[in-house]
Order: structure tokens, then C-alpha cells, then sequence
């Protein structure tokens, strides 16, 4: 399918937006500013990278929006627009409207709103996702920067669910049944976020501090510590986890290292002073250590997780 093809399929299918706000078919969409604040967000997404070559497209980018959304949701905002850049392989560009088809589908399951983006040839498939997201009028957002020595450490739900599928994805052995794997599998390209928890915390007023796990609890620990100035001690024992875990690890220190390093589970991990009904793993320390505390003893624990550049 040629660019201006598409474009002007893409005009006629996506709804347009109401109330005198003008999305795709100009130069640039025209939004109206709620009252309130405005969150946003870019995440990219490329082949090799996030997802194999050989993954259907379709399936791909819903993978990538709800990645996207997850940042707006670890700041207590709601999503509202997505504007999309899309590069795509010259062979792949009659997939063109199928990844339409499945981006408008995310967005009425989210309540999100098409407002444009652009298309490119590119030697290689890739998404980059803006997203916007508001709060509601009068409230800050959670930060990461908000954790205060006292504070509980919460997780929002287990962890290792997408540590397993990117394990599959990537070929390795795991001792699961065949419809077990497909499960996980199909988890890969339609993650689950606890969306929009980030919102109903902060309204909750009991959350002033939160950080999503995209690349490790470990790692993505730090950051929240390192931006708060504190440290934390994180009880092995509390990390919630899915019971497949057992199954597929049966060496303690091997199983813990894993949950402290499986990236995008997209949890939430947040900070507060109060007694919540969510697993509590740990605390916030004046000390700036961030520690593991297991069987009794305590260990320093390194930023173990993903990044791009190691």
C-alpha cells in the first residue's frame, strides 16, 4: 500500500475527534488543554530489539501502546491521545491497514484517541508512541523522586510472567507444557498493566512515589532511590510472584535473581507510609544502600536488569 493510500484510508476509518479538536488531515492536530495537567510520554519499539522480525505487526504494536501507556499510568494520569510514528519495511507496507486495525482496537479498550503521527520507509520495522495523558485538576503527579525514609515498598502484582515470555521468545529451554508456553507466548504481545491503578493511587492520597517496572525491580529500585536520595531493604520472601516460577526454578538463588531482573512486567512499584492492600516488599532507608534482606541476612543488591547499552 503506497504512504498516500494509507494516509487517506487512515482519514476515513479513525473517528474524529469532537468538541472542535481537528487530529489527522492537517499539518498537526489541534488539542484542546483539559483543565488539570497534561502528562507526556515517547516510547520506540524496533525489531530485533523489542519484538523478532518474524512477529506479525498487527500484534506487535499493541504490544508497544500498552508499554506506552504504562509510563502515564506510573504517574497517576489517564491516557487520552496517541500519536504514532510508523517505519516500516517496503515489503511490509501492505500490513499497513491490518496495524491500523489493531491499534483502534487498543485504543477503545483504553479510551484513547488517534490524534496522528507519520509513516516512513525504513530498512528496518519500528514504532515510536506519544502519549498523553491528564490528571486530574489540582493534582501532582507520583514521582519517583517522592519515596520517604519510613515509606513501605509495594509491589502492584506478581512478577515473572514476562521474564518466562521473553524467555520463550528467545529460545531458551523452560520446562513448561506446550499450552503453557503458548500462553505465555501470547502474553508477550498482549501484556497485562494494572491500568489505571496509577490514578486511583494517587487520588487515594496515601501515594506520592511510583515507578513502573519496565526494566527490572532491581534497577528500576534504584532509579526511584537514587532520584528520592534514600536507600531501601527489599525481603526476598515478600517478592510476589506467578507459581510457574516454581516450576521452572529450582534453585533459590537463581529464582530471586530472575524476579529482581525480569523487565517489562510493567507493575507498579510505589512507596507510602501507610498499610495497603497490595504486596508490601520492603522499606525506604535514610541510608542510601539499597539492600536485599534473605533467610535473615543482608546483602547489597546491584541494579540487576535490562539496558539497551550493556
Amino acid at each position: 500500500m503506497l504512504e498516500d493510500k494509507f494516509l487517506e484510508n487512515l482519514i476515513k476509518k479513525i473517528e474524529p475527534l469532537k468538541n472542535g479538536e481537528i487530529g489527522i488531515g492537517d499539518d498537526s492536530a489541534f488539542l484542546f488543554v483539559p483543565q488539570g495537567s497534561i502528562l507526556i510520554t515517547q516510547d520506540s519499539f524496533s525489531e530485533k530489539v523489542h519484538f523478532p522480525s518474524n512477529f506479525p505487526l498487527k500484534l506487535s504494536v499493541k504490544r508497544g501502546l500498552r508499554a506506552s501507556l504504562s509510563d502515564i499510568n506510573a504517574m497517576g494520569g489517564r491516557g487520552k491521545y496517541v500519536i504514532l510514528t510508523l517505519g516500516i519495511r517496503k515489503e511490509n507496507s501492505k500490513e499497513m491497514g491490518k496495524i491500523l486495525k489493531s491499534l483502534e482496537d487498543e485504543c477503545k479498550i483504553f479510551n484513547l484517541k488517534i490524534a496522528g503521527g507519520d509513516t516512513i520507509s525504513s530498512p528496518f520495522n519500528f514504532f515510536t508512541f506519544t502519549i498523553t495523558g491528564i490528571l486530574p485538576l489540582g493534582k501532582k503527579p507520583l514521582l519517583r523522586s517522592e519515596a520517604k525514609p519510613g515509606d513501605f515498598i509495594y509491589l502492584s502484582g506478581p512478577l515473572g510472567k514476562m521474564g518466562i515470555a521473553l524467555k520463550l521468545i528467545k529460545g531458551n529451554k523452560v520446562n513448561l507444557s506446550k499450552k503453557k508456553k503458548r500462553e505465555f507466548i501470547d502474553y508477550f504481545l498482549k501484556p497485562e498493566i494494572p491500568y489505571p491503578l496509577g490514578e486511583e493511587l494517587l487520588l487515594s492520597g496515601k501515594v506520592k512515589c511510583a515507578i513502573d517496572v519496565s526494566d527490572g525491580l532491581s534497577i528500576d529500585l534504584h532509579r526511584l532511590c537514587r532520584r528520592s536520595g534514600t536507600g531501601a531493604i527489599i525481603y526476598s520472601e515478600k517478592i510476589p510472584f506467578i507459581k510457574e516460577i516454581d516450576e521452572i526454578f529450582l534453585r533459590e538463588e537463581e529464582k530471586f535473581n530472575f524476579l529482581l531482573s525480569s523487565g517489562e512486567e510493567f507493575q507498579l512499584l510505589f512507596t507510602s507510609p501507610f498499610d495497603l492492600d497490595y504486596p508490601k516488599i520492603g522499606k525506604i532507608t535514610e541510608e542510601k544502600k539499597i539492600q536485599l534482606e534473605r533467610k535473615g541476612k543482608l546483602k547489597i543488591l546491584k541494579p540487576l536488569g535490562y539496558d539497551h547499552f550493556k
